[in-house]
């Protein structure tokens, strides 16, 4: 039981991984059009951090309901990645 708390809180650890390498790409200089589909792109990735990070709280705290607020930042996060 405790090596599944251990992995709940790391989770969201890939989310941000990804997010700083999404910031790398933002220091270079790119054109205009991938600049843009870049931002819709973290700002989904934002979305499924700050809900992962929220999950992460309520699992360990055992307050997660399915079908909750929780579940439409998931699907926030989706659209905006789409």
């Amino acid at each position: 039981m405790p090596t599944i708390l251990i992995l709940g809180a790391i989770y969201p650890i890939g989310d941000l991984v990804t997010l700083a390498g999404i910031f790398w790409l933002f220091l270079r200089r790119l054109n205009p059009a991938i600049r843009s589909a870049l931002v819709l792109y973290m700002g989904g990735l934002l979305a499924f951090v700050v809900t992962d990070l929220l999950y992460a709280y309520s699992d360990l705290t055992g307050t997660y309901v399915s079908g909750g607020w929780l579940d439409i930042g998931w699907m926030v996060a989706y659209f905006l990645l789409v």
